[in-house]
Formats: C-alpha cells, structure tokens, sequence
C-alpha cells in the first residue's frame, strides 16, 4: 500500500517539495503505427478473413467463394505481399487457418480419405503442409503456435476433447488433459507454457481457464470467482491473458501469474466489455468496447486505446491487436479506408522509446510516480533485480537496486516525457 502523504513529509520533507516542484501533468503518446499491408483475398475467393496477424506481420486465417465453391480454404498473408496464398491441401473437403507464428501456420480440415477433421500444419504454402492428427484419436485441431510448439485439441474414441500440445509432427504430441477434468483444449502457447480452457464434470457448460508446462501433470486451474467462465489464450513471460465472464453477455480482459488468486482485471472504467489475446509478459493486448485494438501493461488504470492511435490519414472504423513481439511491438488488423481504398489492413504499434518518469505504467508523469518509486526504492535498496510493487526500481538495469537508479529515477522524472 502505497504510504500516505504525511508519512512521506515525515520521513523526507525535502523528497516532498522536490516532487511537487518537479512535476506536471505531462503525457505523450506511447506508439506510432504502420500499415503492414492490405489484407487481400484471391479472385474469386471475396469472403476471406483473418483470424491473426502474428508478430511476423504474417496473417492466418480461411475464404471461400466461386473459386473454391463456396468451401472454406485455409489463407495466408505474408507480410506486405499482394496477394495471399490458398494453404488448402490436396485430398481435404475444407481447410481453415486459426493461428500462426515465425513461418508456420495451423488450422485443421476435413480428410477426404478419413472423412474426420485433421490437425494441419503449414509452412507458407499448400504443398507443405504436415498432418498433425494423432492414430489414437478420432479428431483433432490445431489452434495456436508459437513456431516451435504447436497446440489445440483432440477427441479419443471414448469422446470428450482433450487439449494436446506438438513439436511439429504428429508422433510428437503430448496429451495435456488434466484428471478430474470432463474436456479440455489448448488455444496459446509461448514461453513454454500452453493455455486453454477446461470444463469440470460437473458443470460441463462452463470454461475454466488453465495453464500447462508441458504435461498433464503441470495443469494449473487459473479459475476464480466470481466469475462464472474463464478463457486462458495466451502466455509469455510468465504471464497469462485471456477473458472472464460475468454472464452472457458481460467480458472481461483478465490476466494472471500462474495461479488463479494472481488474477487481475483489465477492464477498463467505462468499457462493457474487453478481451486480452496475447502478452510478452509486460504488456497485453486485445480489444475494448472503448475503441477497439487495445494494450494494457498489468491494470485496468493502464489501459491503451490503440485504435486511436491508427495511421493518420486513414479513416478506421474497427481494430484488434493479436500479437505482441519480446521488443514490445503489437501486431494485428484494421479495417478502414487507407491511401483510398477500403478493406481489412494488417497494422503494427511501435513503442516508442521508455520514458523510466513513467514509474507505474499509466499515461501520466506525476506525483503518483514519484511516490510508487520512493515506496519501492525503500524497500529494495541493495537487493537484486527484478524489484518493486508499481515498477522496475533497477531503473539503470545493472542488476542491483541502490543510489544510482534514485539519481537517474531523478533525472527522468525532472525531464518529463
């Protein structure tokens, strides 16, 4: 708990007057934001949406139309092409792309000679393509990767999905289901942990989101009350983000830490509903009724509205962050007129450059910041890094918590951002 403001003029008045003198209310914006490339579909292929845009700038995702028959296929957008590739394999009814990352993409679709839906990974193009599907289950789906592990679900014969993880070939796979558990999936991976949902028998209905490391045995059930459902997407850093829901027609952002009571919710003052897809540990990014892309960096209070942070220039009516990369840069789509013509745009956020004044994360340099930091700086002087409640005290980052990061939290702080 932050210390009150009679405590800090007792212990050091001169810190005091020294904020006070020091500080505004200053703000900057915290991205810029490029067009990748527009999200194109094939002639005779109009109905293509992607699901993704990875970190790569590479976009996921299916579209149908006379080409294909009105069937779905399975597209990939490189970034900055023209024009998309068809993934759909030879000897499959339909295809459908739902994640990708670092050259692969993945998806499933229906085996002509099974006549059962196929885990599918690809590597850029239709001919590539390998099946992921495990003998002993019935179906599978593959819906995420991290271009090293890929994970999603399969159904034994006995029925009732499981959540699987891959390293790349079908022999690979690792059953991830958790005892006790009615059916389970996997939808993120990253940083060697796999996210997803699992449902109890006894309420069969109701999501619970859960994080693994690899095995069934690793299965952590990060559902807390009070809500009634919740959605695991994406780990980094040790994090993970995904949705809670209230009821039906309330959602929330939520992250945590690896256990149900580290939750927090992300749900911005003011918003009716929000949602986190990914994070690299530091910041989470989804959407928010409040704009659309949207960031945060571990609070509500921090939240960013990064739709309106778009290309100027454009005019965009919609917007969702999917990925983010370990420099901090977001990636996803925006639909809107750009350079004149309208459609779905593949965009990215850069962060620009830290601003260390910014202690704890919100928009503003103010007294709020210099507090957090004497209230983390008395507590870790002399201990090793990482440390701090409301940020990174190690603000030089040489390991080690002591008066240099005081001297140059100063500096910072005198400078504004």
């Amino acid at each position: 708990m932050r210390s009150s403001l009679a405590g800090w003029c007792v212990r050091s008045p001169a810190a005091m007057i020294l904020a006070c003198a020091m500080t505004g209310s200053l703000s900057a914006q915290d991205y810029t934001s490029e067009v990748i490339g527009r999200l194109h579909a094939l002639p005779g292929i109009p109905a293509t949406y992607y699901n993704h845009v990875a970190t790569t700038g590479e976009a996921i995702g299916d579209g149908y139309g006379t080409a294909t028959g009105s069937i779905p296929h399975a597209m990939y957008m490189a970034p900055g092409a023209s024009a998309p590739v068809d993934l759909h394999p030879a000897g499959y009814f339909d295809s459908y792309g739902l994640g990708g990352e670092s050259g692969q993409q993945v998806g499933y679709g229906w085996s002509n000679a099974d006549r059962l839906y196929r885990a599918l990974l690809w590597h850029g193009s239709a001919a590539s393509v390998v099946i992921l599907h495990p003998p002993a289950y019935l179906f599978s789906r593959a819906s995420a990767t991290d271009g090293i592990q890929q994970v999603g679900s399969a159904i034994p014969a006995s029925g009732g999905g499981q959540a699987v993880v891959w390293e790349g070939t079908a022999e690979s796979v690792i059953a991830l289901h958790p005892v006790g558990y009615r059916e389970s999936s996997a939808t993120g991976v990253g940083d060697g942990q796999q996210v997803g949902v699992a449902f109890l028998e006894s309420a069969p209905t109701l999501s619970r989101a859960m994080v693994w490391s690899g095995t069934a045995e690793s299965a952590v059930d990060l559902h807390a009350a009070p809500f009634i459902q919740t959605f695991a997407f994406d780990a980094g850093g040790g994090k993970q983000v995904g949705q809670a829901k209230m009821g039906s027609s309330t959602s929330f952002a939520v992250m945590w830490s690896g256990t149900p009571e580290s939750m927090v919710n992300l749900n911005p003052a003011g918003a009716t509903h929000s949602i986190a897809y990914a994070t690299n540990g530091e910041v989470q990014v989804g959407d928010c009724s409040l704009g659309g892309a949207a960031a945060w960096r571990g609070s509500a209070e921090s939240f960013i509205n990064l739709h309106a942070l778009l290309p100027v220039g454009g005019s965009w009516s919609g917007s969702r962050a999917t990925s983010i990369d370990d420099d901090g840069v977001i990636y996803g789509r925006a639909y809107g007129t750009h350079a004149g013509v309208t459609g779905w745009y593949a965009v990215k956020w850069i962060p620009e450059a830290a601003c260390v004044a910014k202690y704890n994360g919100d928009d503003d340099v103010d007294i709020l910041d210099f507090l957090d930091f004497m209230d983390d700086f008395s507590v870790c002087e002399g201990e090793p890094a990482p440390c701090g409640s409301f940020g990174e005290s190690d603000i030089n980052g040489d390991t080690l918590v002591d008066i240099l990061d005081f001297l140059d939290f100063l500096d910072s702080f005198g400078t504004g951002c």
